[in-house]
């Protein structure tokens, strides 16, 4: 066996930087306390690789108080997989290869018909970023349309959609000539009549379809079941798209804001500001405007019986 005498000079040299790159290595992973990067030449193995350069394996240890990349733009040139925290919207994203998609599976239900239980998963997720619109599978999560145009998504939830399914908005979506705003929750029924873009519909437990809601009986109200807004041209026996709850604009509307919508009791369908006065009528407020063509659509669960 060879040996190496080291005079005392560089024997102290050695035992000095010994102790500065201990200090250094204890400032990096135990003393920071702001912002430490990493990088290729801050980090060995003991055998002299590179950990940095590849994929990082934690042998199955937890990574203790860690933090996604959080701030409110996603970060540049991201790569499948990536995860980031928009710290405006509250909402955790990650990178599909082609986009940012929400990780969340869904959204609270509204109330159902008869008891319907709350809480149930969205069929589909319809949300769209700068260039697009997307139409998610809320079964698989397996993003099914996109395109420029939200007309297009929305030919493609009734293509694809079954009577019964949710639908859950959580952006700006155009539907023909009405927009619905952030958060609003749509259902799919088939229509018992024809129906228009913008008509108050009641649901029919009888036959299980949706007709025009007139306030001057209790039949024609939906005998107390949830009325919703008309988001889709539709005939006799055809699938249509009903507002529950959420923000809508509507360049035909003219309203003033503060006023208060109620179901009409002159016109199937309509909504008008002053509720329903005469004897026999059901009176039911099912929105709210906020400017001369924008309301915030939510039926009230509760009917007054006009005296």
């Amino acid at each position: 066996m060879r040996s190496i005498t080291l005079k005392s000079g560089y024997v102290a040299s050695l035992i000095l930087i010994s102790v500065l790159l201990s200090s250094m290595l204890t400032a990096i992973f135990v003393g920071a306390t702001g912002e430490v990067t990493i990088t290729e030449d801050t980090l060995l193995l003991t055998d002299g690789s590179n950990p940095m350069v590849g994929d990082f394996n934690m042998s199955e240890y937890q990574i203790i108080d860690g933090v996604f990349h959080k701030g409110a733009t996603p970060p540049p040139s991201p790569s499948t997989g990536q995860w980031f925290y928009d710290t405006d919207n509250y909402i955790l994203y990650i990178y599909n290869g082609t986009d940012w998609s929400p990780s969340s599976s869904g959204s609270q239900g509204p109330t159902g018909e008869a008891g319907a239980v709350q809480g149930l998963p969205y069929s589909y997720l319809v949300f769209t970023n700068v260039t697009s619109t997307y139409m998610v599978n809320g079964t698989t999560g397996i993003i099914d349309w996109n395109s420029s145009d939200s007309d297009v998504i929305v030919d493609a939830v009734i293509a694809n959609c079954s009577v019964g399914d949710l639908i859950v908005v959580c952006s700006t979506v155009n539907y023909g000539t009405i927009t619905v705003d952030v958060d609003a929750f749509l259902l799919i029924r088939n229509a018992g009549e024809s129906v228009t873009e913008g008509q108050t519909l009641y649901y029919n437990m009888t036959d299980s379809e949706a007709y025009k809601a007139k306030a001057d009986s209790v039949t024609t109200i939906g005998n107390g079941n949830d009325v919703y807004l008309c988001m889709w041209n539709s005939t006799d026996g055809s699938k249509t798209l009903l507002l529950e709850n959420g923000y809508v604009a509507n360049s035909g509307w003219s309203w003033s804001a503060g006023n208060t919508l109620w179901v009409s009791n002159a016109t199937a369908g309509s909504m008008i500001v002053n509720y329903p006065s005469d004897s026999g009528d059901q009176a039911l407020q099912v929105g709210t405007a906020y400017s001369a063509t924008a309301i915030h659509f939510a039926s009230s669960k509760v009917v007054i019986e006009i005296a």
